[in-house]
């Protein structure tokens, strides 16, 4: 049977550098991976629902005798096509910078430096997309992940930047010797990224009409 790199318990990391794979950075990197995964799932289906809507709307001004007038269906189901479409480029716009961020902590572990990117510039544009998104008031009760297909999906991908959050404190605290989260550029980032999540998911299942599930 061939033998692979890794079957002793080793892998490569940054450039070139070979740990064990139960060391705490391979972790966040595994982590980071699980993100990018679990938030291109969830945009994969924001962009399956957004044609959908636009398929209806389009079959129903296609059987429509005024063309000047849309009526109020084509028009609803286009600015749903067209909401769930932004839901979708949010969704990739975050697997990339979280794909970015791993190169960063990668490339942290070579002692080299990352010259194009600023945590502070990632951090403003997570903020900008949150009050894009953020609902006209936040729901006053306990809300459990659910409603609609999408909302879940992107839930998923909220319990796993939140477990990334925990993986980069460690890997930092190992780092550094000890449990000192002063110095965590990264750690707002992650944790604006898990709330734009929740934001996200509750704007789905108000532009799908979903109701949510509350206590």
């Amino acid at each position: 049977m061939r033998k692979g790199k890794g079957d002793g318990g080793y892998t490569s990391f940054g450039r070139g550098m070979r740990v064990s794979k139960a060391d705490a950075c391979i972790e966040l990197m595994g982590t980071l991976d699980e993100a990018q995964v679990a938030l291109g799932f969830a945009a994969t289906q924001a962009k399956s629902e957004a044609e959908k809507y636009a398929r209806v709307a389009k079959n129903i001004s296609l059987s429509a005798t005024d063309y000047e007038q849309p009526s109020p269906a084509i028009l609803s189901f286009e600015k749903r096509a067209c909401s769930l479409d932004e839901v979708y480029h949010c969704l990739m716009w975050m697997q990339r910078a979280v794909f970015t961020a791993g190169t960063v902590v990668m490339e942290v572990a070579s002692e080299t430096t990352a010259e194009t990117w600023t945590w502070d510039e990632q951090l403003a544009e997570v903020e900008k997309q949150y009050e894009l998104f953020a609902p006209q008031s936040m729901p006053k009760s306990f809300i459990l992940p659910g409603g609609s297909e999408l909302a879940v999906r992107i839930e998923s991908a909220r319990v796993v930047i939140r477990r990334l959050e925990r993986a980069y404190c460690i890997a930092a605290a190992v780092a550094a010797g000890e449990e000192d989260h002063t110095e965590l550029d990264a750690l707002p980032f992650f944790n604006r990224l898990s709330t734009l999540c929740f934001i996200l998911a509750r704007y789905s299942n108000e532009v799908l009409e979903v109701p949510e599930i509350s206590l």
